[in-house]
């Protein structure tokens, strides 16, 4: 029969490394999931948004000196094309 000369070391070893693996197979924590929007802010939303709501889109700013010609009038009309 073998008798260890220094157990200690060993148990030690051994509890460390016994930690260390359970340490790793430990549950993670529960995630914490949001709460859905009550019913009195879904409707202070849509009631929000249906006030913001426009009927028809803001006419287009005109671009930097559109109205602006360095070139002189001639007052001349070109036709429109005739596709028909």
């Amino acid at each position: 029969m073998t008798v260890l000369a220094n157990p200690v070391p060993m148990s030690r070893t051994s509890l460390a490394a016994c930690l260390v693996f359970f340490a790793g197979c430990a549950p993670s924590p529960p995630v914490a999931v949001p709460r859905p929007p009550e019913p009195a802010d879904l409707m202070s939303w849509i009631l929000r948004l249906e006030d913001e709501r426009r009927l028809a889109d803001p006419a287009p700013a005109a671009p930097a000196g559109a109205g602006v010609s360095t070139q002189p009038s001639t007052g001349f009309v070109p036709p429109r094309p005739d596709l028909l």
